[in-house]
């Protein structure tokens, strides 16, 4: 987790877009804004229990700051079943096995969450090995 924050502090900068696509609880993203502040960061977590700890965790570390949260389960547009485990941080659309919960979504397109962003945008994108499906949806963004 230190390797990940330290990567983004020496490629993002002030003029950057900051985009965590699983953003969890916000352990990696509230102190790389923090330290970078980003003009603007976006923070998508696809777990509702983690994702209102998240809000809450922005809104208590990061007041002042340009972020918008979204509880949104990233992948092509299509329509899965997203597993909801008891630890929140293994959730995913590959969660056979986990135990927990399971929730059909359509998950949401990259480049329709950031059809309106323009400049440098730096990534760190962490969805529990459903990133296939979140590069099919962001075919534009790359």
């Amino acid at each position: 987790m230190i390797d990940i924050i330290k990567w983004c502090e020496r490629n993002l900068t002030k003029n950057d877009v900051f985009v965590d696509c699983g953003a969890h609880i916000g352990m990696i993203a509230i102190p790389v804004i923090a330290s970078c502040s980003p003009r603007k960061s976006i923070l998508i977590e696809g777990d509702k229990e983690a994702f209102k700890l998240l809000k809450a965790n922005v809104d208590s570390f990061l007041s002042t700051e340009p972020v918008i949260c979204f509880n949104e389960v990233l992948g092509n547009g299509e329509e899965m079943e997203f597993f909801a485990t008891k630890n929140p941080a293994q959730s995913s659309l590959y969660g056979v096995g986990r135990g927990g919960t399971t929730d059909l979504r359509k998950t949401t397109k990259l480049d329709d969450l950031l059809v309106d962003i323009s400049g440098e945008i730096v990534m760190k994108l962490d969805i529990e090995l459903a990133e296939p499906l979140a590069w099919e949806g962001m075919s534009n963004l790359l």
